[in-house]
């Protein structure tokens, strides 16, 4: 089957190594003459025993600077703004319905596994996704 991939979703998490799974989408994107990626940061916040107003006030601010910085990076690429994207809540589950709002083909996500057998291999966002998904998943390692 020669499946043609038209839209992939790239999930980060944006830390030190994001530019790993990001260079390899664009090289695919190109490679492969795909329409369209859009990148995705969930901002995955710990469930705290605090007030309502402090954790909107919380979440206002990590979305904020999530936004930021993955402007920051997609900026150094050329990636549109409109491309972009910042959600809240578990990773899993916003990727699962972002993917499938944007009918992706394939989704991108960075391990940070040290192991080397499935599913040990994948991180716990990758290993959770392969039996949620209905399309292609892509995990790269982002070790060094």
């Amino acid at each position: 089957m020669n499946k043609k991939y038209k839209s992939i979703l790239l999930a980060l998490d944006l830390s030190s190594e994001s530019i790993i799974p990001l260079e390899k989408a664009l090289f695919l994107k190109e490679k492969l003459n795909i329409e369209t990626i859009n990148i995705l940061h969930v901002v995955n916040l710990p469930s705290l025993y605090t007030s309502h107003a402090f954790m909107a006030n919380i979440e206002e601010i990590i979305y904020t600077e999530g936004k930021k910085k993955l402007h920051d990076l997609c900026g150094k690429y050329n990636i549109p703004e409109n491309l972009q994207h910042v959600s809240i809540g578990s990773p899993l589950l916003n990727i699962i319905d972002f993917a499938k709002k944007i009918e992706a083909d394939l989704i991108i996500v960075g391990s940070h596994s040290e192991y080397h057998l499935l599913p040990a291999s994948l991180g716990s966002t990758a290993s959770s996704l392969l039996s949620k998904i209905n399309c292609d998943l892509l995990t790269v390692s982002v070790k060094h």
